[in-house]
């Protein structure tokens, strides 16, 4: 019960404080910000009006160079659907976008650094998150009550999952520590507040992937976990088990027919990132027969 009381403190807390701001256009208001340095022209992007469906943060606005998302920048906004964060913006705020609740996919820049504590809490549609490759930490809270989030993808630099960092995501059913990962926080993965028994449970069928004799593994044995071994970034292995096999390219396949046809993806970040053989940042079938062609070679070479 205590995670509910203090759920519902930190949104009201924030509702109370959320800012007035000036718009960037007193005719069409869209998008508000403040500026952060005048001699370098940059600015902080606080809110706006009739920010729904699809939404792409700019990269400049009347000028200015947009580096960041203030803190409740769009807090409680249920009209988002998803949200992409171009290059250039290096931090986000906190209960940035807590409360978002039809906000289904966010796509981080691959040069955000930093999420504020709550960042997405609350936001109970997201079902993915591209967290980018240069977030430091996943601060605390900040998945906090995402009912819907399917698995947790921790980019190769972070450091730090804070507390409650994905606390009481019952459809996570697990995540992949990277090497880089030294301290885990209370109840940040693979717990849930159970309302029948009023307490803490862990999530059933709860996974952990990741390196041998790194923090993973010892996270796992610690807290009872399952444990897979995975071999880190080999080109090509899209199932993670440290070979180049004809059964990679069917899998790539496979996940290119599903993303062609509309559909989530069901690769992690970690396969993604294996997946794409020729990397132009896609999945397609060049990459399929681009690594079929990599385990003809090798194989008529062993034989």
């Amino acid at each position: 019960m205590k995670h509910l009381i203090s759920l519902l403190t930190a949104l009201t807390t924030a509702v109370m404080l959320l800012p007035m701001n000036v718009s960037a256009d007193t005719a069409a208001p869209r998008f508000t910000y403040e500026v952060t340095d005048t001699s370098s022209k940059t600015a902080c992007i606080t809110g706006g009006k009739d920010i729904s469906g699809s939404v792409v943060i700019p990269q400049e606005i009347d000028g200015y160079k947009v580096t960041s998302i203030g803190d409740r920048a769009f807090f409680g906004n249920c009209d988002i659907t998803s949200v992409t964060v171009p290059d250039g913006i290096t931090e986000i705020g906190s209960f940035a976008f807590s409360g978002c609740l039809s906000l289904t996919d966010v796509k981080l820049s691959k040069y955000t650094e930093k999420l504020g504590s709550s960042c997405f809490l609350s936001c109970t549609a997201l079902v993915e998150a591209d967290l980018g490759e240069s977030l430091t930490a996943v601060p605390e809270r900040c998945f906090y009550a995402c009912t819907s989030l399917r698995w947790a993808d921790i980019p190769e630099t972070a450091a730090l999952i804070g507390s409650e960092a994905y606390f009481s995501c019952p459809d996570t059913s697990g995540i992949r520590i990277p090497p880089s990962v030294k301290t885990i926080g209370t109840d940040a993965i693979g717990s849930h507040y159970n309302i029948r028994s009023k307490s803490v449970e862990t999530i059933p069928g709860f996974s952990v992937s990741g390196m041998t004799d790194t923090y993973a593994q010892f996270y796992a044995e610690d807290k009872g976990f399952a444990f897979t071994e995975d071999h880190g970034h080999i080109t090509g292995d899209a199932d993670l088990d440290g070979l180049v096999l004809a059964f990679d390219a069917s899998s790539v396949l496979r996940e290119y027919t599903l993303l062609s046809s509309g559909k989530r993806s069901t690769f992690s970040r970690l396969q993604r990132q294996n997946a794409d053989f020729d990397s132009d940042g896609l999945i397609s079938a060049f990459d399929a027969s681009g690594i079929l062609r990599a385990y003809t070679m090798a194989s008529s070479e062993v034989g």
